[in-house]
């Protein structure tokens, strides 16, 4: 019997969809902010996204998300994320990224030398409002004012996961 490559293409066509889409099931924002060189600057280098809103009823995880170089140089990387609500609430916290293990390796998700870790800031959230809703996340790592070899932060925002 012969193999057809026109059914063994569609085939792995048809299971790159399902897997696509299977892994963002629940997803309903993730964007990340490029830095120039490569290099998120402690003053004046605050990264913004927006939200829209629809759903208050239902429980989110929200996620910071960080694409860094083999050469970035600390263990960790400290941030603080404000939530800027449509109707002028306020809420705000400080997180801690750590980045390696107690002996120096990275903890993350590696390709080459890039690595990206994914971690939860706030777990079962709900939104009180809907509209639009503004995040901003800074740099708060002790008193470097660059931080080198950090590419992309980003959030995510899933449906929570019923346990």
């Amino acid at each position: 019997m012969k193999k057809n490559p026109k059914i063994n293409l569609i085939l792995i066509s048809l299971l790159m969809i399902v897997l696509t889409t299977a892994c963002s099931r629940g997803k309903i924002f993730e964007k990340y902010h490029k830095f120039e060189n490569n290099t998120w600057k402690r003053v004046g280098d605050h990264v913004w996204f927006e939200v829209p809103v629809k759903d208050t009823t239902a429980l989110y995880d929200l996620f910071i998300a960080i694409r860094h170089a083999t050469f970035y140089p600390y263990d960790k990387i400290s941030v603080g994320i404000t939530i800027y609500s449509p109707h002028g609430e306020t809420r705000y916290s400080e997180h801690t990224v750590i980045l390696k293990d107690d002996r120096g390796k990275f903890i993350s998700e590696g390709l080459g030398d890039i690595w990206d870790i994914r971690v939860p800031f706030k777990e079962n959230f709900t939104f009180g409002s809907t509209g639009l809703y503004k995040f901003e996340i800074e740099n708060l790592t002790g008193t470097k004012y660059l931080l080198p070899g950090v590419m992309e932060v980003g959030l995510v925002i899933k449906r929570a996961v019923k346990k």
